[in-house]
């Protein structure tokens, strides 16, 4: 009996809003953290392009003769990356009830795939960095557009995009300029 009135007792419980629910609903927010996500992708792909030559030969101890090559190669690995696996990740998306997860799981991927780079001190760990990378840059941009259109509305769909679609440029600036940063000094 008393099991009873206890779940009885908690039917008529008011479920409790998440924390700053209306912040993180809004289509401010929403479009910042989509640019943003964005944005530091594309730096950090910029970002790693005047690093990796001297990184593959003080850290990866490749010779010489084959830095360029495997510069190329891991660009190149970045984007098959991407190509790979972004039709898969919209798939995904749209048949989990919420974008938020993937998401996340997205940035996480994006993080760790590129402390796997600063970590990697042979050619095997920076091919699975750049693969990594590229993977988690398809569900930025693939969970991120598809987190707009279904949180933002039509009616300001077009001006978020306008914001996000600034976040390439900005990334595009930013990365190789940090890159040379790190490079002079880290």
């Amino acid at each position: 009996m008393r099991l009873i009135s206890h779940t009885i007792s908690r039917q008529n419980e008011v479920p409790k809003r998440p924390k700053c629910l209306e912040l993180r609903s809004s289509r401010w927010f929403i479009t910042t953290v989509v640019a943003v996500a964005t944005a530091i992708d594309i730096s950090m792909y910029g970002m790693i392009s005047p690093v990796t030559p001297t990184a593959l030969r003080d850290r990866a101890s490749l010779p010489d003769g084959q830095i360029q090559a495997w510069t190329s190669a891991l660009l190149s690995l970045f984007a098959a990356a991407l190509l790979v696996t972004s039709p898969i990740i919209g798939y995904v998306a749209d048949r989990t009830e919420s974008r938020r997860r993937p998401y996340v799981f997205g940035l996480f991927e994006l993080a760790a795939a590129t402390g796997l780079l600063c970590a990697g001190t042979h050619l095997g760990l920076w091919i699975v960095g750049r693969l990594c990378q590229g993977a988690a840059a398809s569900v930025v941009w693939v969970v991120g557009a598809a987190l707009l259109v279904d949180t933002v509305g039509k009616d300001g769909l077009v001006e978020s995009i306008g914001y996000v679609s600034m976040a390439p440029s900005l990334g595009t600036v930013a990365g190789p300029l940090l890159g040379g940063v790190l490079y002079e000094n880290g």
